[in-house]
């Protein structure tokens, strides 16, 4: 039975709120087991209800994926354009890799469903990447015009400094043996701070 409002009517069913289940759902029993129907009854609403707005559950955890890591990135990134300088888009980038490390979504489909990322690992890029990657050339750009970012093709840059996130995001509990993530993060920021920085690289 679906929710009413005080006029006795259903309440408006959101995109959000459509998210926000399946969030729920995939914390609650994993990925593979949150299906469209799942994601119904956690709202109270039909199951035609959810399929007019995502046609699987693969299409909504897509979905649930670029609005976690996307508005991740996003809330540091604004902060960036207002204080634009190497530093802080460095910041940005290791704040997404600690964030997404430590977000329980990524969590959970790292520990119970880790399968479902290797085709974003190995064979193709999903929105977020591409939202992120857009993201990080935007600040690289206006790195490389306020002279505090090397010159060089930013398109390029963006995806050399994704791929080294991503590493530390992936990997970065498997090497970590001995070491903590903090250690292994603040060599992060030396390795983006000097690839970035004006002049040769080499």
């Amino acid at each position: 039975m679906s929710q009413k409002n005080k006029l006795g009517r259903p309440p408006i069913l959101t995109d959000e709120a459509v998210l926000d289940a399946a969030r729920d759902s995939v914390l609650a029993v994993g990925a593979r087991h949150t299906t469209l129907a799942e994601v119904a009854r956690r709202l109270g609403v039909s199951r035609p209800t959810v399929y007019r707005r995502w046609p699987d559950a693969d299409s909504l955890l897509a979905a649930l994926h670029t609005r976690e890591w996307t508005g991740l990135v996003e809330r540091h990134a604004a902060r960036a354009r207002e204080h634009p300088s190497r530093r802080t888009l460095v910041g940005v980038v290791v704040a997404a890799v600690t964030g997404v490390r430590a977000h329980p979504v990524f969590r959970k489909f790292r520990d119970v469903d880790p399968e479902l990322l290797l085709p974003y690992v190995f064979h193709r890029r999903g929105r977020s990447t591409d939202a992120i990657l857009d993201t990080i050339e935007q600040l690289l750009r206006i790195g490389q015009a306020d002279g505090q970012v090397r010159d060089g093709d930013p398109a390029l840059l963006a995806r050399a400094v994704m791929l080294t996130g991503q590493s530390f995001v992936i990997s970065g509990a498997t090497m970590a043996d001995g070491y903590s993530l903090t250690a292994l993060d603040e060599q992060l920021v030396i390795l983006l701070d000097r690839y970035l920085a004006p002049g040769d690289p080499s």
